[in-house]
């Protein structure tokens, strides 16, 4: 019997085009130089693709190579196997076997189908930045290499089916199939349903040892800014933006000399003061609180009545306690909490320290744990825990937390979420255990409201500079993203790219966020 195999031979300019044109479903690759045929196990020829020998002959666009074998009659099993070196060396870059029964004197045909042995792939998406919150399904393409490095084509087969295996654990994205048998099977596709998410990492692979060019899914944001009619700044004399959401379905914020107020389609408005405002909350009885530079604490209903109740020190955080009051820290010595009821009456609390202690507490950083206590954070590494009568307990900071707290929230979990300075966030329980600790890379020079949104990850500045500003993303599993800030939502023109300082989940289900002279929305759904 003769075994003829023609080796496609283009330019070399051309040696990663297909190499399997006309011969489906036989994979032939342009890098083979060798090629064994076995009968029933048995090595029957070896074979090197070389034009100079009397095996080969050169072609248009090939060179073809015949074996002869001996093959016995009756029921034989054939094997042919291509590889990337001389003398049956190398990788293999393609196999196939075939049954057949051989009959004496008659014409013995025998149809090997080669499949392709996979080293690497690549996955391309055809469109791999969709918007944050809307969902989409992008077309995928998969190419399958040999050791060659020749694309595999054709209607066989691979020698081993691709796996695809998506990163993405928090399920916003599915594939529409996990396995590829051959070059000819259905493209797939990567469907992302809208819930916010990092990235999903698209692999395909025939094994450990595949090398894999990932396709990666990362979403952009869709993001909205909505310009204040003063044109003041929306933070306070820290850097810290501060909002609130109201009863009335409204976000509420400060700026220079005003508390502003935007609804959920983006219509601003201002409640002008006589003074700077520095930090709000929404009381328990529904109205907003806030401090400001009279020195005062005030107090606006939704509908606009503003009552200022005036007192003997600079307060900056304020906060809604466990007591049916609002609370504040006293002036810059950080030395006392100030309870506000209802009517305006306010009590001084003086703050306990540790005997041992010598710390000092942001007054930017106040918030109401799940405990019933306020927390905050000093200068030197520890969170605070502030019972309501003042008594301050310091929990230092394991070493795998760098920098210094500046921004603090409680999660929906009960426990409290910290960012530093130099860009660790950490996740701290009521007993004061940090339980995990994640890296942004994000340094922060000045405290900001840190904020759970409505997607339940953690949101904060990712930096800004003259041509950009950035929006920071970590979920509860540590996993971290850094987005910029689409160019439809315009710089306010005052201002060089600040990056936001202030975020709250809204009523409507999406981020809210102050930037500049402006209040924006990251829509998530």
């Amino acid at each position: 019997m003769t075994v003829t195999v023609a080796i496609p031979r283009p330019p070399a300019s051309q040696r990663r085009l297909p190499a399997a044109r006309g011969r489906a479903p036989a994979y032939v690759s342009a890098g083979t130089e060798s090629f064994t045929i076995s009968v029933n196990g048995a090595l029957a020829d070896e074979v090197d693709v070389d034009p100079s020998v009397s095996s080969c002959s050169a072609q248009a666009q090939s060179i073809a190579c015949s074996a002869r074998i001996d093959a016995p009659v009756g029921d034989d099993t054939f094997a042919l196997t291509l590889y990337a070196g001389f003398h049956a060396s190398g990788p293999v870059l393609s196999s196939g076997t075939a049954a057949q029964t051989v009959q004496l004197g008659a014409g013995n045909a025998v149809a090997i189908v080669l499949h392709g042995v996979v080293t690497s792939t690549v996955v391309a998406l055809a469109s791999p930045h969709p918007q944050m919150g809307a969902p989409s399904t992008t077309a995928m393409t998969v190419t399958a290499y040999d050791a060659a490095g020749a694309p595999i084509t054709g209607t066989a087969s691979y020698a081993t089916p691709l796996t695809l295996v998506n990163s993405d654990a928090s399920g916003a994205t599915s594939l529409s199939a996990t396995t590829l048998a051959g070059p000819n099977d259905p493209a797939p596709s990567l469907t992302y349903d809208g819930a916010s998410f990092v990235n999903a990492s698209i692999t395909a692979n025939a094994g450990p040892k595949t090398q894999t060019l990932a396709g990666v899914l990362q979403p952009v944001l869709r993001a909205a800014e909505f310009a204040v009619p003063s044109g003041n700044a929306t933070n306070s004399r820290f850097g810290t933006g501060s909002l609130a959401v109201a009863g009335d379905g409204a976000i509420w914020f400060i700026d220079d000399t005003a508390i502003g107020r935007v609804t959920t389609g983006g219509s601003v408005t201002e409640h002008a003061l006589g003074a700077t405002p520095y930090g709000i909350t929404l009381g328990p009885d529904g109205a907003l609180w806030f401090t400001e530079s009279g020195p005062a604490v005030a107090r606006l209903t939704t509908g606009g009545t503003l009552s200022t109740y005036p007192s003997g020190t600079f307060g900056e955080a304020i906060t809604a306690g466990p007591d049916g009051n609002v609370w504040y820290f006293a002036s810059v010595t950080h030395e006392a909490l100030v309870k506000v009821t209802p009517s305006g009456t306010q009590t001084t609390v003086p703050l306990q320290f540790p005997s041992s202690s010598s710390s000092s507490l942001f007054q930017a950083l106040l918030v109401l744990g799940s405990d019933g206590n306020f927390w905050s954070a000093d200068g030197q590494g520890d969170v605070a825990r502030i019972t309501p009568s003042g008594v301050v307990t310091l929990f230092p900071l394991p070493s795998s937390v760098n920098g210094t707290p500046i921004a603090l929230a409680t999660a929906a979990d009960g426990a409290l979420w910290l960012d530093t300075s130099l860009g660790s966030v950490a996740r701290v329980t009521t007993a004061g255990t940090v339980t995990a600790t994640y890296v942004t890379n994000v340094f922060q020079t000045a405290t900001f409201q840190f904020a759970q949104g409505p997607d339940g990850a953690f949101w904060f500045p990712g930096g800004g500079g003259s041509d950009a500003a950035r929006i920071g993303r970590i979920d509860a599993a540590g996993n971290a993203a850094i987005f910029l800030i689409p160019k439809s939502a315009p710089v306010p023109p005052s201002f060089f790219a600040p990056q936001p300082t202030g975020f709250v989940a809204g009523p409507d289900g999406n981020l809210w966020y102050t930037r500049g002279s402006s209040v924006g929305r990251v829509q998530l759904h």
